[in-house]
């Protein structure tokens, strides 16, 4: 694939910049039996949706790179529904899906995919962090983009052949610190995308999602990094 210019924005997203939750998970964390979910739509093509879960509408309009906050659900079985905002009733959902929450994990569930082909990722997300380190892992969500080394610039790789949908480990790096991020073609040193520079701070925990269309279709590919939640083990 010929790589010309790519528009890279690192958007930072702490967990409070988008309040979409019906309620907090912070304030609910401490009680027992319950899970958390942050819902993310990564699709590129996709329309703003409504998100419900277990038939209650729980997130009415979450649009495209938006993350919600942890909703807190009891653990167990669950069924999320996720719609056009403006889908009316009867209408047939975009996604639907069974989830299974064991109690005190988080998941994150993502839309990914072009409007043709989306469905739902869900991931466990990491719950302790070191004091002095920061965690970031990289999820491949831009659906033309191939497989992709994620590296320090010019340097060390972090995560390597990375194609759509794939994960990578949580990688610990000492903190707080400025990462110079590039994505690389698969394998090989050739830059396709030199991200800005990513500040990291310490008992700190990162996902970073790339997002959008590398081929010249828009929008464009660029990193999206939210913020998990993380409980600080000394």
């Amino acid at each position: 694939m010929l790589w010309k210019k790519w528009v890279s924005r690192l958007c930072l997203m702490a967990l409070g910049a988008f309040v979409l939750s019906a309620g907090s998970a912070q304030a609910a964390e401490g009680v027992s039996g319950q899970a958390f979910v942050r819902v993310i739509h990564a699709s590129p093509d996709a329309p703003a949706v409504k998100v419900f879960i277990d038939g209650k509408n729980l997130l009415p309009n979450v649009v495209y790179k938006q993350a919600s906050n942890y909703l807190p659900l009891a653990a167990g079985h669950h069924t999320i529904e996720i719609y056009p905002t403006d889908a009316l009733a009867g209408a047939t959902p975009l996604i639907k899906q069974n989830l299974t929450l064991q109690a005190g994990k988080k998941v994150s569930a993502a839309a990914i995919g072009e409007l043709a082909k989306i469905r739902l990722q869900v991931v466990d997300d990491e719950l302790a962090s070191t004091a002095n380190m920061a965690k970031v892992r990289f999820v491949h969500a831009s659906p033309d983009t191939n497989a992709v080394d994620v590296a320090l610039a010019g340097s060390t790789v972090l995560a390597s052949n990375l194609g759509f949908s794939d994960v990578s480990s949580y990688i610990e790096v000492g903190a707080p610190a400025q990462l110079n991020v590039e994505m690389r073609q698969a394998g090989t040193d050739k830059a396709l995308v030199a991200f800005p520079t990513v500040s990291v701070d310490p008992a700190t925990i990162y996902s970073v999602y790339v997002v959008g269309y590398s081929g010249g279709k828009k929008p464009g590919v660029e990193a999206l990094i939210f913020t998990d939640k993380a409980v600080v083990t000394p």
